[in-house]
């Protein structure tokens, strides 16, 4: 969610596909909660 659109454009996208509202900030939220879910996933297998 979000790689081909920007956050404030998101919410359009996804109330236009899925019929959800969801507001740019939310989006935002969201991927940076899994951008740091998959740096720690990196930082821990680097370390094996």
């Amino acid at each position: 969610m979000g790689a081909d659109v920007a956050f404030g454009k998101l919410g359009g996208k996804m109330k236009k596909h899925y019929g959800i509202k969801v507001s740019s900030s939310m989006v935002r939220l969201i991927n940076q909660k899994h951008a740091s879910k998959i740096a720690k996933l990196k930082k821990k297998r680097s370390l094996a």
